[in-house]
């Protein structure tokens, strides 16, 4: 054929040479992609398997800097776990991100309480915020199996929706019927996992048993779950057993919990919860001033603990930084002891770019050997915090290392890898790395050096920050054990009993309890060494409150005459002498005066009648109410807590009988304690009878301990921190004084050689350790000044710019740097110049 038809015919046969060409070209780049990529791992692998062999190479560099990843990274496991189990996902139930308590919320004073019945049946028919709302109560009861004696224990009362709401499966048994949450329903019982372990040791068979509660008896139906514990109930011991929370049997206000629809949130709910109670008007019984409000959990927590959260998990994250500065010092120090291998890698052909992926996985595979250590280090973290936890973070006890915990682990190493390689890598291979191929000593620059000496000043820095904030949580605490109790608590013992109440299913009421109060008062009061002995509503820390307008007697009312709130306690008239609580005026009042006299405290009675004497002056809480008569004024009882006194006035009314005293009163004893007191108080409770059980027993003093227990235990973790934090400076001080004396060894030689004393070379060194750690104070101590005013909320009587922690820490932090530069300094002392001089 011609040869332009015979191209056209081979075309033609051959189809479409554009698609071909486009095949073969992808079928190339699929070659050359998969060439790449095992080309890529394999490069990895070749870097890791190097990066492992340097580790072993020099176990004793590896092994420092593995701890001192773990202390940083376990610390940020550790505290990051607790922070998100606390503030961020406190409820571990199915949407329980979304579950909300609804409570009446004063906007004026933050005082919450349950809402009333007819509220909380309002927002159940007509609120749209919420997916369900359920109803929730708490009380002690006597129980007993057929044949035993009876126990109190903790019980929870709850609607028959509620388990489901809560997405609880019970592992035995079935949850209650509406028609067993009624009055004088069927009398059923759920068992507490701990209950049924330990009193029918965990039988299959304990459904349709019976269990005596309050003197009645109740057909077990089923068995909650291990450690469940509901969302807002009130902490303490963990419920043993459950009951059916019937309407209107004896419980006037039970507490509710609700669930957000996706989307609302709770500012949203909390105005439509308003909404429908004016809506109510004046027929609710609701106060005056409160509000409905949708509070998260989180909201539950004191302001102060929640604070210290936050800041501890700053402060780990600096002692994050400080550890990260001390390996990037480990390696640029090990880096610059390279520079022979680095002129070879180059020589043979290898860029800037392989040598810094070279050193960045040696520096990531030492992250995350420190990682893993760290994780299993916040095991063990945790597990000391379950230990020294204050009563009010029971939370803690169900932390764990969680995935998303595990998940911020492992992020957090990777980037502590890069963080403290990145620098190493970049200046180590930033040089002439012909030099030492050419010489035949190594040459040194001045770069890495200066970072070194930055990091170091930067760790002292960061170490002085957090030994102020230490020292002024320190000053804290003791300043709040100094307070002014206003009584004298030494001899003081509290005995809280338990009163029978109402069965919960709506029996009859408890039978009349004053005959056997008095008569166990009066045989405590004979035991030897009692000296006094009184009845009260509540003793110190707590208080009872009194909410209404406060109207005083020629004294024109206050601002809006808003509801205000007062420490309200009901006592005996000897309660003012037993307690230590001198009268400052005026008497206690009589036996007889009900409601007509009233002890009020001295900030009380100098707002009102500054000046003037109070005894025989009036007031009143709210318009209808009696008015009260001042029959003396005692000292204000304090509490040893941070910021303005919870309910800074205070009254004392006249304690009538057990009626008043709502499931528990409080017997105050003054004489000698310890155990003896101890077991002849138990004996004669457990003779008084008529449903009369031993709550507690204990020194007064070790309930004010209680107050303390939060902040003490901020301090003693804010303090940890910071001498760890110290611990590490001082380490990284130790090693770049080090490091520049075996860098200067030749230099330091021939200064002796030349007559140099052994004092001017310890000075020397000295001298450039006190230079690192002084500039390290100062910024320290700037960074302070600016930092501390964030702790504002944690502190008591002492100013975030207190000079005293500000001085006493900048001379520790001086002393511990020439500490840590006295052994490099002794050992440069020691040089033998005709050694130094012979190595070179």
């Amino acid at each position: 054929m011609e040869p332009t038809a015979a191209r056209d015919e081979a075309l033609r046969r051959f189809g479409d040479m554009a698609a071909a060409r486009a095949d073969i070209r992808a079928l190339d780049q699929r070659a050359a992609t998969s060439t790449q990529r095992r080309d890529w791992w394999a490069g990895w692998r070749q870097d890791l398997r190097f990066a492992l062999r340097q580790l072993l190479r020099t176990p004793g560099f590896t092994l420092v800097a593995v701890l001192t990843i773990a202390l940083g990274v376990g610390a940020n496991t550790a505290i990051f776990s607790a922070v998100h189990r606390l503030l961020v996902d406190p409820l571990p139930f199915p949407g329980g991100d979304r579950l909300v308590a609804l409570m009446e919320s004063s906007p004026k004073t933050g005082a919450m309480m349950a809402p009333f019945p007819d509220v909380l049946e309002t927002w159940r028919r007509d609120a749209r915020s919420f997916e369900g709302i359920e109803a929730f109560s708490e009380r002690e009861v006597a129980v007993a199996t057929p044949g035993t004696d009876p126990e109190r224990l903790a019980a929870g009362l709850i609607s028959p929706t509620l388990p489901r709401f809560l997405g609880i499966t019970l592992p035995l048994g079935r949850g209650f019927s509406a028609d067993e949450a009624v009055p004088n329903g069927p009398r059923v019982v759920i068992l507490g996992y701990g209950l049924w372990q330990r009193r029918f040791g965990g039988a299959a068979d304990v459904l349709g048993q019976s269990l005596i509660i309050e003197g009645t008896p109740h057909t077990v139906v089923g068995v909650m779950p291990p450690d469940l514990t509901l969302p807002f109930m009130q902490a303490g011991p963990a419920r043993q057993l459950w009951l059916p929370l019937a309407p209107a049997a004896g419980f006037d206000r039970p507490q509710a919990m609700a669930r957000l629809r996706p989307g609302i949130t709770p500012e949203a709910a909390t105005a439509e919860l308003v909404r429908l109670e004016e809506a109510l008007g004046d027929g609710s019984r609701r106060p005056i001033d409160f509000r409905g409000r949708a509070v998260r959990p989180q909201e539950f927590m004191p302001d102060t603990l929640r604070d210290g959260l936050l800041i501890l998990f700053g402060v780990v994250g600096v002692v994050l930084l400080i550890a990260c500065a001390n390996v990037a010092n480990l390696l640029l120090a090990k880096a610059a002891t390279r520079t022979h291998e680095f002129a070879v890698r180059t020589a043979l052909g290898a860029g800037r770019a392989r040598l810094v992926r070279q050193l960045l996985t040696e520096s990531t595979l030492l992250a995350l050997l420190g990682g893993a250590l760290g994780v299993a280090l916040a095991g063990q973290a945790l597990e000391l915090l379950r230990h020294v936890r204050p009563v009010m973070l029971s939370p803690l006890d169900d932390v764990r290392i969680a995935p998303v915990a595990l998940g911020w682990s492992l992020g957090l190493t990777v980037l502590t890898g890069l963080v403290f390689g990145l620098a190493p890598a970049l200046f180590t291979t930033d040089r002439q790395l012909a030099d030492p191929l050419r010489l035949s000593g190594g040459s040194t620059r001045p770069g890495p050096a200066r970072i070194r000496t930055a990091l170091v000043i930067g760790e002292v820095a960061l170490s002085v920050a957090l030994l102020v904030g230490a020292g002024l949580l320190v000053r804290t605490l003791a300043g709040l054990q100094r307070i002014d109790l206003g009584y004298n608590p030494a001899g003081l013992t509290a005995v809280t009993l338990a009163l029978p109440q109402a069965p919960p299913d709506g029996g009859p009421t408890a039978s009349p309890l004053d005959a056997p109060l008095e008569t166990l008062r009066q045989r405590v009061a004979a035991l030897p060494g009692v000296t006094g002995v009184a009845w009260a509503s509540s003793l110190p820390p707590q208080s009872g409150l009194a909410m209404g307008v406060l109207q005083v007697e020629g004294v024109p009312s206050e601002g809006d005459a808003a509801p205000r709130g007062l420490a309200f306690n009901s006592v005996e008239p000897d309660f003012f002498g037993v307690m230590g609580l001198p009268l400052l005026a005026g008497r206690p009042f009589t036996r007889d005066a009900r409601v007509t006299e009233m002890v009020i405290n001295a900030t009380m009675a100098e707002r009102y009648w500054k000046g003037t004497d109070p005894v025989g002056r009036r007031f009143r809480i709210g318009d209808g109410g009696n008015w009260i008569t001042v029959a003396g004024v005692v000292p204000d009882v304090r509490v040893p807590v941070r910021g303005p006194q919870r309910g800074e006035l205070q009254i004392y009314s006249l304690r009538a009988n057990a009626a008043e005293d709502f499931g528990q009163v409080h017997l105050v004893i003054r004489g000698a304690g310890g155990a003896e007191l101890t077991r002849q108080v138990r004996a004669l409770v457990a003779q008084a009878g008529a449903g009369i059980a031993l709550r507690s027993i204990e020194p007064l003093p070790a309930r004010m301990e209680l107050v303390l227990a939060g902040p003490r235990f901020t301090m003693r973790l804010f303090a940890g921190f910071a001498l760890l934090a110290l611990v590490l400076a001082s380490i990284g001080l130790y090693g770049v004084v080090s490091y520049s004396v075996s860098q200067r060894t030749r230099e330091i030689g021939v200064r002796i050689a030349l007559g140099a004393g052994r004092g001017s070379v310890l000075g020397m060194v000295l001298r450039q350790a006190l230079g690192l750690a002084t500039a390290g104070v100062v910024l320290g101590l700037l960074a302070a000044a600016a930092g501390t005013r964030a702790m504002a909320s944690l502190l008591y009587e002492v100013s975030p710019l207190d000079p005293l922690t500000f001085g006493v820490v900048a001379v520790v932090l001086v002393a511990v740097a020439l500490l840590a530069a006295w052994v490099p300094a002794r050992r440069a002392v020691g040089v033998d110049p005709v050694v130094a001089l012979r190595g070179e």
